[in-house]
C-alpha cells in the first residue's frame, strides 16, 4: 500500500513560527485526506524535524517573552513505516498557547514531517 509522504518546506533562516507550522500541517493534512480518504478522522498533532545522520541537530523553542528551551533529540524514522529508524529527530507537539512560540533550528532539516493522529 502506498502512502503519501508529505514534508513542510524548510526555511533558509531556520526560524519557524508555531502558527505557521500549524497552518502548514493543516494544509498537508488536507492533501493527505484528498489522496487517502481513510485519513479523514486524523488531526494535526505537531511536527517532526528530521536531520541528516552525520549532523548534530539543534532545535530550540522560543516562547513569548524571550525564554528559550532546547528540545530533546531522539533517534527515529523520517516517515511512519520507514525501515531506517536512526535519524536524529526532534518532535514538537502543538499545545495550548503554542501559537506565539517560535521553533529555531541550527542545522537545516532534511524534512519537517507533519504528525497526524
Amino acid at each position: 500500500m502506498l502512502r503519501p509522504q508529505v514534508t513542510i518546506a524548510p526555511r533558509a533562516d531556520g526560524h519557524y513560527d508555531a502558527a505557521d507550522l500549524r497552518v502548514a500541517c493543516i494544509q498537508a493534512l488536507g492533501f493527505v485526506r484528498y489522496v487517502d480518504a481513510s485519513q479523514r478522522a486524523r488531526q494535526c498533532a505537531g511536527v517532526r524535524f528530521v536531520f541528516p545522520k552525520k549532523d548534530l541537530a539543534g532545535v530550540r523553542l522560543r516562547r513569548e517573552g524571550g525564554s528559550e528551551q532546547a528540545l530533546p533529540i531522539a533517534s527515529g524514522v523520517a516517515f511512519a513505516g520507514d525501515a531506517d529508524d536512526d535519524f536524529p529527530v526532534v518532535t514538537w507537539r502543538f499545545g495550548p498557547g503554542s501559537e506565539r512560540a517560535q521553533i529555531v533550528t541550527y542545522d537545516a532539516p532534511l524534512a519537517i514531517v507533519p504528525l497526524f493522529e
